[in-house]
């Protein structure tokens, strides 16, 4: 029988993977689009719950750089935590919150998107401005 923290470890787990599935894979895949449509290189990387730091990844360079600028969102399942975690090439600068996992909803990760976008290619995601109404930025 598995102890307490143990069941709540995977209950998170569960409840992190499915939360990625469901809600934010569908808004970094239509980000990957984004993003190749503006001419970036890009990949997208999903770890399952059976790997050591489960979670999403965009990875985003501009054609022919070796290093890419990243926004991921990652479990720490021992504090049952959502790490968003965003990193800079050019500035080398990394930026982390860690949230509830309330966080992984459509509000926050289009509003890390855009920043995303916004600070590592000076762009601006028309694609997420109009989904959401005046007041939203």
């Amino acid at each position: 029988m598995m102890d307490s923290e143990a069941v709540g470890t995977h209950a998170f787990l569960d409840a992190f993977m499915t939360a990625l599935q469901e809600c934010a894979l569908p808004l970094f895949e239509e980000a990957k689009t984004y993003a190749k449509q503006a001419g970036l290189e890009v990949r997208l990387e999903l770890h399952g719950a059976e790997k050591a730091s489960p979670g999403l990844c965009l990875l985003v360079a501009y054609p022919d750089e070796s290093s890419f600028n990243s926004c991921c969102i990652t479990a720490e399942p021992e504090q049952q935590k959502v790490l968003h975690e965003d990193f800079y090439t050019e500035s080398n600068q990394r930026r982390v919150q860690r949230g509830k996992l309330a966080s992984i909803n459509q509000m926050v990760l289009h509003s890390r998107l855009a920043a995303f976008f916004q600070t590592a290619f000076g762009l601006q995601p028309d694609y997420i401005a109009k989904q959401h109404p005046a007041g939203f930025w």
